[in-house]
């Protein structure tokens, strides 16, 4: 099974999982929003946020050093070793911080949701308790991602949706439980599904810990904490500007929906796509066309979740009215910028792949650190006077510091050459798509309006897009691409091309001298770490014309009286030098 295939079929698979929870958050969002205030939503997104920032601890970024070491070669033989270390390795780091967070769960109230109330205690230690059983979780389903037993994480996933979604109903709309009915039915589920994966997991199998790897592990897995501590920082620290500056869960609430909502178009393409990305792209590293799979899989990435968000965006008017109540419809203006705020951040992913492939994780930390302090200075100059639309711009300027920021910095490991341009002409199309519909439709109109006419013009666009016009424009290999690299070396040939070294050496050897290829350019050129090595006939054939092979340049030939690289032979190539010298026969 190709690459591309197999990367489709596995994203497919998580994708069924992904689309019911979305399409379930969507049609329980009116119910939520009748039970419960903005300054509820605004007290959830305050406990979501303690609970992430003490996962972060927990955690320990031991998943990710499972993964990376369950495809390093050393331990082929032993993969399953790696998750049980792994195991172990987590409940030592994470139980001992568990207790004494739960022990100190009244002053964490305090300070988070500001309130020392016993009440306030209870839902502290039940966010506690919550976060205990998903991390858990999580590492049993990041191990099921990894052996790509996709087909097994959506059936289970599919009874912890129906579970989670009747507990909810019966907690929030019949019980009146609000904030704690989430809890509680978090805790339920939760707890049962971490039990089952464990004993599904490990439980029948060897158990063996290998203490060497304890080390590798904390190692690898640190900068992921700082890493995943800054980039919380960057999606959730503008909701405590918005509480420390507005003093108003409120707007914390709305802020809060409409991000959520933007996060949920936002996941609802890349979050499947990601499930199996972690794992292929190591594999992928193996290909020798390599550069040219990750620059494919970027662009149409790209593409794919440009016109998801653009969708979002021309429908947010729409969306609001039919999802939420009527105290919540100012958040279908802040809706669309979020929406190209989501546009950059998934890029960093495709950019910090030299560290992750080269084990410099330390710089993935580093660049989380910058854009974490950007989005403070953002939110501290644009919260106070524009409120979370200020929030909004300030996430837009976040995440580009983050990508772009950290593709300058990864480029420095090894340069993966990505076509960012690309995503510059997505941005740039989708914002004059929308500002142009915003002038024609105005949010006043009509529902049905609001509805049709979003849905005509990015049909549309999808129609250019995949059938003619804008697809020769964004495709590298398009026809017009093609035609005018032909033109270009039509205009070129008229001159005449000075003679290189080794067409000097291969005229005495008693051969005409080969014509230079014409050097690569775009996604087709590759670094010179990864150029396919010459054959070992053509290599003493050119060793008899006076080339020599330098070692200390990989897979490079130089010639003797030239200190620099010249382009190396293709297998084609090879042959013409073999005939050219009369050391292989011809056709």
């Amino acid at each position: 099974m190709s690459i591309y295939r197999e990367l489709i079929r596995h994203s497919a698979v998580y994708s069924v999982g992904q689309i019911l929870y979305r399409v379930a958050s969507l049609l329980l969002l009116p119910l939520y929003t009748k039970y419960l205030t903005p300054a509820d939503y605004g007290v959830m997104t305050i406990l979501d946020l303690t609970r992430d920032i003490l996962g972060y601890f927990a955690a320990a970024g031991v998943i990710n050093a499972a993964t990376r070491y369950y495809h390093d070669p050393a331990y082929a033989d032993s993969r399953h070793d790696c998750w049980t270390t792994g195991l172990v390795f987590l409940m030592v780091i994470c139980i001992p911080q568990m207790v004494l967070a739960y022990l100190l769960r009244s002053p964490l109230a305090l300070i988070t949701i500001r309130d020392g109330s016993p009440e306030g205690s209870l839902l502290v230690a039940l966010t506690i308790l919550n976060l205990l059983v998903s991390v858990f979780f999580n590492y049993c389903a990041s191990y099921l991602r990894v052996e790509k037993r996709s087909v097994l994480f959506v059936c289970l996933t599919i009874p912890d949706l129906i579970a989670r979604v009747s507990l909810n109903i019966l907690f929030i709309a019949h019980l009146r439980m609000g904030i704690l009915g989430f809890l509680y039915s978090g805790l339920i589920v939760g707890g049962v599904q971490s039990v089952v994966l464990i004993t599904l997991l490990f439980a029948g199998r060897r158990f063996r810990i290998r203490r060497e790897l304890f080390r590798p592990f904390f190692a690898y897995g640190w900068p992921f904490v700082i890493s995943g501590l800054a980039s919380l920082a960057m999606h959730q620290a503008n909701r405590y500007f918005l509480l420390w500056f507005g003093n108003d869960k409120a707007q914390v609430g709305l802020f809060s929906v409409a991000f959520n909502m933007a996060q949920a178009a936002n996941q609802f393409l890349i979050q499947p796509f990601f499930s199996i990305w972690f794992t292929m792209a190591f594999e992928i590293n193996t290909l020798p066309d390599r550069l040219q799979v990750f620059h494919r899989v970027f662009k149409y990435f790209v593409l794919g979740i440009g016109l998801v968000l653009l969708l979002v965006a021309l429908l947010s008017t729409a969306l609001v009215r039919a999802l939420t109540q009527p105290n919540y419809y100012e958040i279908a203006n802040v809706l669309p910028i979020l929406c190209l705020a989501f546009l950059f951040f998934p890029l960093h992913v495709f950019f910090s792949l030299p560290a992750l492939l080269y084990n410099r994780t330390q710089a993935v930390a580093a660049n989380c650190l910058v854009a974490a302090g950007a989005t403070l200075v953002l939110n501290f100059i644009l919260v106070p006077t524009l409120g979370m639309y200020g929030a909004a711009i300030a996430s837009i300027g976040t995440y580009v510091v983050y990508s772009f920021a950290g593709y300058r910095a990864y480029r420095r490991i090894e340069n993966l050459r990505f076509p960012v341009r690309f995503v510059g002409f997505i941005a740039g199309a989708g914002v004059v798509t929308y500002l142009i519909y915003r002038l024609v439709v105005p949010s006043s109109a009509p529902f049905w309006v609001l509805v049709v006419v979003p849905l005509a013009a990015w049909s549309l666009i999808v129609a250019l897009v995949m059938a003619g016009p804008a697809r020769a424009l964004i495709d590298s290999d398009s026809h017009l691409r093609k035609w005018l690299s032909r033109r270009k070396a039509a205009r070129g040939s008229s001159k005449p091309a000075p003679r290189t070294g080794n067409q000097e050496k291969l005229s005495r050897a008693g051969a005409a001298p080969a014509e230079e290829p014409a050097p690569p350019t775009g996604s087709e050129r590759e670094p010179p770490a990864r150029e396919t090595p010459i054959a070992a006939p053509a290599a003493s054939v050119l060793e008899q014309a006076g080339v020599e092979r330098r070692h200390d340049v990989p897979h490079a030939i130089l010639p003797h009286d030239e200190g620099k690289v010249v382009p190396r032979c293709a297998v084609g190539d090879q042959l013409n030098v073999e005939r050219e010298l009369g050391s292989h026969p011809k056709n």
